[in-house]
């Protein structure tokens, strides 16, 4: 691959956030991409689109060869902080985003190993249609604790899952080695739940496996 060095806005600002937010260190491809397009765009940046995703991946690739993306398998050994802080710079729209890093007492409802439906379908051996499950980690995103929830209302609140067969992307400074616990380390409150009135609080540096979906 051809990396180009010309400068551009987006690549001065992918170097000063990445110096002066991370002091040089790894960060998200999520985290960093909101970072740097709500800087590039302003007020009119309102939404995560796929182009936008697409063309900043592209920029790191060719226009920053000082830094490398690496790829960070999923599996219950991670620690969960690491994969909620991805899921919740995943989001697709700055008004959510916005609201739950202002939030009062912001905090995130884990859970590993949800099965959910997919939309492509598939035949099982018995030539039925049916709708496939795939393992996922799955995310809540509250600006404080609720004092009383109901599964209707975790529906409306914006929520992110990611399958467990894909794997997060880490954006590096070529050579270092990188400390997933720094990146792991998160300000805001995590929990798991067996029933929506039982959450119990998780550290970021916890296996995911922590917050495993017990019951069948």
């Amino acid at each position: 691959m051809t990396v180009r060095q010309r400068t551009t806005k987006r690549k001065a600002l992918i170097e000063r956030i990445i110096a002066d937010d991370y002091i040089g260190g790894p960060v998200l491809l999520e985290e960093l991409r909101w970072k740097v397009l709500t800087q590039q765009y302003g007020p009119s940046f309102t939404e995560m689109t796929d182009a936008k995703q697409k063309s900043f991946a592209r920029t790191i690739r060719e226009h920053t060869p000082q830094l490398s993306i690496q790829k960070i398998s999923i599996d219950g050994r991670m620690p969960v902080g690491l994969i909620a802080r991805a899921a919740v710079y995943r989001q697709k729209k700055f008004d959510d985003l916005h609201c739950f890093l202002n939030g009062e007492n912001p905090c995130v409802l884990c859970r590993y190993q949800t099965n959910v439906d997919v939309d492509e379908p598939r035949y099982d051996s018995g030539n039925r249609l049916r709708g496939p499950a795939l393992s996922c980690a799955t995310f809540r995103f509250f600006a404080e604790r609720p004092t009383v929830l109901s599964y209707e209302e975790v529906q409306r609140v914006p929520g992110t899952f990611i399958p467990t067969t894909q794997k997060l992307s880490l954006v590096c400074p070529t050579g270092i080695v990188v400390d997933l616990g720094a990146v792991a380390a998160v300000p805001w409150k995590l929990f798991g739940y067996e029933a929506l009135a039982d959450w119990h609080e998780v550290d970021p540096l916890d296996q995911l496996s922590t917050v495993k979906r017990n019951r069948y």
